[in-house]
């Protein structure tokens, strides 16, 4: 019985694989292990499974980096390996980057990124100037979006928590021209009591939340006769 089950145990260890995971941080879709920078990558299942819900609480899973809100939360200050704003002026630029599926996002007011049907976050530590421009001497961020598909598939989630929190998020895709167009369209909402009593009367507790976001995207794939 001992050996049988140290078989069963043995087998199992190597059934068990490392999934691939494949990042597009040099501009090409290429294996985490491949990529000649440092870069750390987190799965939307795995943004979900923690509950992040914008950029100001990422630096928790991510080395050398830390983001503070001395603004707010709408205008998150990112620091990765000591390199970050040392001007708040109101047109000065963050020297780390922010990208939405290759869309630049320069201002902190601009940085503050939801975080929902999302395919996967990178962020890339040190100097890239070479593939990201002149901001980031630090390094980058890339949000990627989940693409459209050509299946007809959604989701919707719900979260309630502390302070009457309550959550909504969800996605639906459909092809509209089979194997041609197809469309998604994703939202979020969130709401939640201020944890931070207000004295005055008549006054609401502060820092409180209330937002919503939504997204739709588009896939065309062009016929052989164009």
């Amino acid at each position: 019985m001992k050996t049988g089950e140290l078989f069963k145990k043995t087998t199992n260890v190597h059934a068990q694989q490392i999934e691939e995971v494949v990042v597009t941080a040099t501009k090409r879709a290429e294996s985490l292990q491949d990529v000649p920078v440092s870069v750390s990558a987190i799965s939307g299942n795995e943004l979900g499974q923690l509950g992040l819900r914008d950029t100001t609480q990422i630096a928790a899973q991510v080395p050398n980096m830390q983001i503070s809100t001395p603004m707010g939360d709408s205008m998150p200050v990112i620091a990765i390996r000591g390199i970050s704003m040392d001007d708040f002026s109101l047109n000065q630029s963050s020297p780390v980057a922010i990208y939405v599926d290759e869309v630049y996002k320069g201002h902190p007011s601009l940085q503050s990124v939801q975080m929902y049907d999302l395919e996967r976050l990178e962020v890339l530590r040190g100097p890239q100037g070479t593939l990201y421009g002149k901001n980031s001497t630090g390094g980058a961020v890339n949000f990627i979006t989940t693409r459209p598909g050509f299946g007809t598939e959604g989701y919707v989630t719900a979260g309630y928590g502390e302070y009457d929190r309550k959550q909504l998020q969800g996605a639906f895709e459909k092809p509209i021209i089979d194997d041609t167009l197809a469309v998604r369209v994703a939202g979020t909402w969130t709401e939640m009591d201020g944890w931070k009593e207000n004295k005055l009367a008549g006054g609401d507790d502060t820092n409180a939340i209330d937002e919503w976001g939504a997204r739709m995207s588009l896939l065309y794939q062009p016929v052989d006769a164009l």
